[in-house]
C-alpha cells in the first residue's frame, strides 16, 4: 500500500506498528464472545489475555513486563463495568493509555465517547460482523503506532534540546542549568 506525502511516495507499512507480541485485554466477556474475539485477535497476531475484574485488569496493565496496549470490553451503561474501567485507568500512573474498544448493546455511543476523555478508543454495536471488528482493530493498531511514534519523537526532541548533536556533549544551556541546580543545592 502506498501513501502520497507532499509529492513523495512512502510505504505505509513503515507506519504500521509490528503487533507481534502485543496483547489485548478481554474484560468481562461471556465465554462465547471471548472465544470469538480471541480467534479474531489471533488472526491479526494479537495475543488475548482475559481479565475478570478491575483489579486484575489494572494489575495486568501496570505490570513492568506488560505489553497490553489494547482493551476490549463491554460498556454496560452508566452503572456498568466500562465506566469503572475508565475511572480505574485514569487513576493509574501509566505513561500512555491503552486503546479501548467498547462493545455496546445499542446505539448509545455518545456516552462512551464523552466518558473516554484522554483515553483513545472506539466502539462497536453488538451484532457486529468479524470484518467490522477487524477494521476497528486495524484502526487501533494505527492509533497505537502513531502514539508510539509521537512518544519516540518527543524523547528525541528532548535529547536534541540537551545534547549537542555533533559531539554528544551537553550544550551550553544544559550545562548552565545543571550548574545552577548544583549551586542552589549547595
Amino acid at each position: 500500500m502506498l501513501l502520497e506525502n507532499g509529492g513523495s511516495i512512502m510505504w505505509a507499512d513503515q507506519y504500521i506498528r509490528d503487533v507481534s507480541g502485543m496483547q489485548a485485554l478481554l474484560f468481562q466477556f461471556d465465554e462465547t464472545t471471548q472465544e470469538r474475539l480471541t480467534s479474531n485477535l489471533a488472526a491479526m497476531e494479537i495475543n488475548a489475555v482475559p481479565a475478570s475484574d478491575i483489579a486484575e485488569a489494572v494489575t495486568l496493565l501496570t505490570a513492568a513486563d506488560s505489553d497490553v496496549r489494547l482493551i476490549l470490553a463491554e460498556y454496560g451503561g452508566t452503572d456498568g463495568p466500562g465506566l469503572d474501567l475508565i475511572n480505574a485507568l485514569l487513576a493509574t500512573d501509566v505513561s500512555s493509555y491503552p486503546y479501548i474498544l467498547f462493545f455496546l448493546p445499542d446505539n448509545t455511543y455518545q456516552r462512551v465517547l464523552d466518558s473516554l476523555g484522554p483515553i483513545p478508543g472506539d466502539f462497536l454495536i453488538m451484532g457486529y460482523s468479524d470484518e467490522d471488528l477487524r477494521a476497528r482493530l486495524a484502526v487501533a493498531e494505527r492509533t497505537l503506532a502513531l502514539q508510539e511514534r509521537l512518544q519516540n519523537n518527543q524523547f528525541t526532541s528532548e535529547s536534541l534540546a540537551i545534547y549537542d548533536h555533533l559531539t554528544g556533549v551537553l550544550n551550553r544551556q544544559a550545562v548552565y542549568e545543571r550548574a545552577l541546580a548544583e549551586h542552589n543545592r549547595a
